[in-house]
């Protein structure tokens, strides 16, 4: 006797339920199988894309020092040194590299347009593998779901902190002179970004340092740090005429060279026009304007000379981002050089004459960014009466003058410029993002 006595089709049900449980179970089985590798496919391609990334940013935010293209270029090329899967990663230029400014305060990167004025101070790179770029990441096991390849991205900010040493910088020394009465030299600080510059509400940002002497005579006063190399001669100044860090620095500020690109033959000298009375500008390569009361406008762009000398109460006039490379001395003693935008890093002038002098104007204001590594700048003439205001930033071989008052622009970062730099010991490149 059949003690089961199971009926054949309730046989025959259990084993297509079993079946049916069987197939459920190994499409179960191959949907974690693939979730397993190809997530590990996913992970590694993260990663590989993030080195890209990270390499891409730190380059370019190198490179800011000399020009927005160059920063660009930088961050697509070290980008596409690294691979993913054995495959080069491949850089879109106005898609996957952005030029714009890190916000310290709100941890917020804000991409800038080409045209903007505001100086740059970040890169953001997004290296990725998509559809668009034509390497899609394939996936193993997934196409058994119907799912082919992915999309993924990796992106990374790096900031040029333009260097740590202040607003007014020198290799060999800094002298903050006082000769007349209630016209000590000082300094102190705004942000030209948001808004003009007014004395109530002036910062003390205003730093000076030196990788030699540094000389704060009589009633000098710096609206900042003050700071020198520790192996320069002691300073001739006190404490008590520095609001801010009073003391040395370990290693001495690095100052890159100039690099003017073609500026020399590609530049609007051939455009400058006669003055307002008719007076001849440019003669090779000189640039003076000496006639009394006189007047010229640059058109922005790139300007060359050999020299530049305005004199007699006359005035060049300024409208817009400007370049002025010099090769020797640059005199602005009995003129003046007006920026009508008052934004600083609109103005950047560049004398490359080592030894030369760019003398500053005894009268008026000038918001520029002043950057050499060969020149000294002065205001240096004892007989004469001086009420000259600077608005900006100034590096200099030597920076000596007397009763001048230099506003430090906080918004303008040396990195940030058309040529040049500045950093102490160390690159002040770093990853934020």
């Amino acid at each position: 006797m059949n003690q089961y006595n199971l009926k054949p089709s309730r046989m025959k049900d259990r084993c297509g339920a079993i079946t049916v449980l069987s197939a459920i179970c190994l499409v179960m089985l191959i949907a974690f199988v693939a979730f397993a590798v190809d997530l590990g496919i996913m992970s590694t391609t993260d990663c590989e894309l993030q080195s890209a990334a990270d390499a891409g940013a730190l380059a370019g935010a190198r490179a800011l020092s000399k020009s927005r293209a160059s920063a660009i270029n930088a961050a697509c090329a070290w980008a596409g040194k690294n691979s993913s899967s054995k495959q080069a990663i491949k850089m879109i230029a106005g898609q996957d590299v952005e030029i714009g400014v890190w916000d310290d305060a709100t941890a917020k990167f804000s991409a800038l347009p080409e045209s903007s004025t505001t100086v740059a101070n970040a890169v953001r790179v997004t290296c990725r593998r998509d559809a668009n770029h034509g390497n899609s990441v394939g996936l193993f096991f997934a196409p058994v779901l119907g799912v082919s390849t992915v999309g993924m991205k990796a992106t990374a900010v790096a900031v040029n902190k333009g260097g740590t040493c202040g607003g007014i910088m020198a290799l060999e020394k800094i002298y903050l002179n006082d000769r007349q009465v209630g016209r000590a030299s000082y300094t102190d600080s705004y942000d030209s970004s948001k808004g003009a510059y007014s004395p109530s509400t002036a910062g003390k940002n205003g730093d000076v340092c030196t990788n030699g002497h540094l000389t704060l005579n009589n009633n000098s006063q710096v609206n900042g740090d003050a700071r020198w190399w520790k192996y320069a001669k002691t300073p001739n100044a006190s404490a008590s005429q520095v609001t801010g860090k009073f003391e040395s620095f370990e290693e001495q500020i690095q100052f890159p060279a100039i690099d003017p690109g073609d500026a020399a033959t590609n530049n609007l000298n051939s455009k400058i026009k006669l003055s307002s009375k008719g007076a001849t500008v440019l003669t090779n390569g000189q640039f003076t304007l000496t006639g009394v009361n006189d007047s010229i406008t640059l058109a922005p762009g790139t300007y060359y000379f050999s020299t530049m000398t305005v004199a007699g109460g006359s005035t060049v006039f300024v409208t817009g981002p400007t370049y002025i490379y010099v090769l020797g001395q640059i005199d602005l003693r009995l003129g003046n050089l007006v920026n009508t935008t008052k934004i600083p890093v609109n103005l950047q002038i560049y004398p490359m004459g080592y030894g030369t002098y760019f003398y500053l104007p005894y009268y008026g204001q000038l918001h520029a960014s002043i950057y050499s590594t060969q020149a000294h700048i002065y205001l240096d003439e004892k007989s004469a009466p001086v009420n000259f205001e600077f608005f900006g930033k100034m590096v200099g071989q030597k920076i000596r003058v007397w009763d001048t008052a230099l506003h430090v622009d906080e918004s303008l970062a040396f990195g940030g410029l058309r040529s040049g730099g500045e950093q102490i010991g160390k690159s002040g490149i770093t990853l934020v993002e």
